[in-house]
């Protein structure tokens, strides 16, 4: 009897220890019970984040992320304000048709069910609020969004619509597109900005120019994206697993890295051009009349031959070239690795051209168990036109377990500061299933890189970054003050 007691007190600690495991993963600040498969460090507030942030980081400035997102306001970032409404609640999102206004909604709040006829599509979610989309009449604007968000409160509609559109008082108000003249960066521009952690270290980040501003486009502001390594702080969660026996285990994965479909299209194009610029090109030629073939979104392909193969050869020519924007190394080399390869850029370009892009976004998922994931979206060429250049994608969430029952030994890290290629862009075979590198990514337009948050005139620097490669600085000197295409291949 006695016996009997004892078999059942120890029966019900290993329950209640099991159910704790389930909910605070039974662990004293980091350390899980190393009998446990559940190694997960139980944040359930990362997940109603990252969702929240997955839709706000595209309203608001990319250094806004914060843990108390719910007891903070934020100022709107997206497009421009209206200059018509004194509220100064609405902005504008310049957009050369319906098509790609609707995909904007889509790509802004995940939905793939909206077109240029949906004629209205409500989104709501408890963790964010509610977006409306309703369809513009076609003269003032291609559609108009209301948007409900209290963290937002100074954001209640957004228009796309395109600069023809404007009124004959908006007309006369809207930003300047650089007015005509040059504008001071095009695509693939590299700039650096440093970031203070929160341990009063710095990162030094590179931002690579992913949408220029474009008069003839009617585009007033810049668009960037962040492939390099290390992250900062504030994007690297960290975790410690600490098993009985074994070194512990140190786990970063990225949190916060924002979710911009759009722009990370137009990066993996940009890629693909700089890599392939004539096949980029004919691909546009080819298929000029054709809707189903993209040009950076919502460019107009009339205009590509303001960027045509000759200025993607230069830009290609400038991204290779070693010890001329960085100390012994490539841009190539610095931002996308491959360091340990003989020909650096011939590695990247293998890369591009064979369609292993992959981009993690967003940031990770691990409430329970031993498997984290990771979202992916993998870039490459397919065979249908809407595919070409690079606009073939798969978005997944890659979830793997790194923990093994029978052979501790073999439990496995992911660490996405490893500094596998030279550059931290790294390879995690266990995790992925492939030795391909995984590029962690952010989105931010010149707006938000500035140090006073403002970039009004696109015909100068943004305020507060350094510019690292320019091509109207170091390959061509404009030759007038209006856009022109490219004529001459110049070597670098």
């Amino acid at each position: 009897m006695i016996m009997k007691k004892i078999m059942n007190s120890l029966l019900m600690a290993a329950l209640v220890c099991g159910l704790s495991l389930a909910v605070t993963s039974c662990k004293d600040d980091d350390n899980n019970d190393e009998s446990s498969e559940n190694l997960a460090p139980q944040n359930e507030q990362n997940e109603a984040a990252t969702k929240f942030w997955s839709v706000v980081d595209q309203l608001v400035d990319v250094d806004d992320f914060t843990d108390d997102y719910k007891n903070t306001t934020f100022e709107p970032t997206i497009g421009v304000e209206d200059p018509n409404d004194e509220t100064g609640l609405t902005r504008i999102v310049y957009t050369n048709d319906a098509a790609t206004a609707a995909e904007r909604f889509g790509n802004l709040v995940g939905v793939d069910d909206v077109d240029e006829n949906t004629e209205s599509r409500e989104w709501s979610d408890p963790e964010v609020g509610t977006l409306t989309y309703t369809k513009g009449d076609g003269n003032t604007s291609w559609a108009t969004v209301d948007v409900n968000i209290n963290q937002v409160p100074r954001l209640q509609k957004i228009i796309y619509r395109s600069p023809d559109q404007e009124d004959g008082e908006n007309a006369k108000k809207k930003p300047a597109v650089a007015g005509g003249k040059i504008a001071y960066y095009r695509f693939g521009d590299v700039v650096s900005r440093i970031v203070t952690n929160k341990d009063k270290s710095t990162t030094t980040e590179y931002w690579i120019c992913v949408r220029p501003a474009f008069a003839p486009e009617g585009k007033p502001d810049t668009y960037w994206a962040c492939v390099s390594q290390p992250l900062p702080q504030k994007n690297q969660y960290r975790w410690t697993y600490k098993r009985k026996g074994y070194d512990d285990i140190n786990y970063v994965l990225p949190t916060r890295l924002g979710e911009d479909k759009e722009q990370m299209q137009n990066f993996a194009e940009m890629l693909y051009a700089i890599t392939n610029p004539d096949l980029w090109y004919q691909n546009l030629y080819t298929n000029e009349n054709n809707k189903k073939m993209k040009m950076f979104q919502d460019f107009k392909k009339e205009n590509r031959y303001y960027h045509n193969e000759k200025f993607w050869k230069n830009v290609q020519n400038a991204w290779k070239k070693e010890g001329k924007f960085f100390e012994y190394r490539s841009i190539v080399s610095q931002i996308f690795g491959f360091r340990t390869e003989s020909n650096p850029y011939a590695s990247f370009g293998n890369l591009i051209s064979g369609g292993r892009l992959k981009l993690l976004y967003k940031g990770y998922s691990w409430v329970s168990g031993s498997a984290p994931t990771l979202y992916q979206a993998h870039y490459s060429t397919g065979s249908n036109v809407a595919e070409k250049n690079n606009h073939l994608v798969k978005y997944t969430s890659v979830k793997k377990s790194v923990y093994n029952t029978d052979n501790p030994k073999k439990d496995f890290v992911v660490n996405v500061t490893e500094d596998v290629l030279g550059s931290g862009n790294f390879k995690l075979w266990d995790f992925f299933g492939d030795d391909d590198p995984r590029y962690t990514v952010r989105i931010a337009s010149g707006a938000e890189l500035s140090s006073t948050g403002k970039y009004t005139d696109n015909r100068n620097a943004i305020p507060g970054v350094t510019d690292v490669y320019r091509y109207y600085r170091d390959v061509e000197k404009p030759s007038d003050e209006m856009p022109e295409s490219t004529q001459t291949i110049i070597a670098q």
